[in-house]
């Protein structure tokens, strides 16, 4: 059993609205990610033993890559993030920070909550990439079960 979506909502705009990150749209493609990526929170750890963590299932690689070549070139989110205990597996504040930092490095704006197939897409684009697994349709089909 996963984390209550509702709880994890609330985590999102608890975390992310002090730090000036939060939007309704970024709101729901976190909650569209963590769908996707670990069924809500069910799987904290990467199914066959991969690298990916936590609610979002996230590569240690891939947070280094975030604190080396992002966060310690925007003085505003090291200033915000400097402090936060790191743990991609058991700190949920700090996942959805690193989560929302990754999208942020996006040049293209999230689409809008109203078209969510689009943020499907986005999905894939930028987190899954294509050569991830995951599929625009089967991101859709997670967000409907969990929204």
């Amino acid at each position: 059993m996963g984390i209550d979506t509702g709880d994890v909502r609330r985590l999102i705009n608890e975390t992310l609205r002090p730090l000036g990150l939060w939007s309704s749209d970024a709101e729901e493609l976190l909650v569209l990610t963590a769908a996707t990526e670990s069924n809500m929170g069910e799987n904290l750890y990467q199914i066959g033993g991969g690298p990916a963590l936590g609610i979002f299932q996230m590569e240690p690689s891939t947070e280094s890559d975030i604190w080396g070549n992002y966060i310690r070139f925007n003085s505003d989110l090291y200033q915000r993030f400097k402090n936060v205990a790191r743990g991609l597996s058991g700190n949920l504040v700090y996942q959805i920070m690193m989560a929302r930092v990754y999208y942020l490095r996006d040049a293209k704006p999230i689409p809008s909550k109203d078209h969510m197939m689009d943020q499907a897409r986005y999905y894939k684009r930028v987190w899954n990439t294509y050569l991830g697994k995951a599929t625009a349709e089967v991101a859709y089909a997670k967000y409907m079960r969990f929204k």
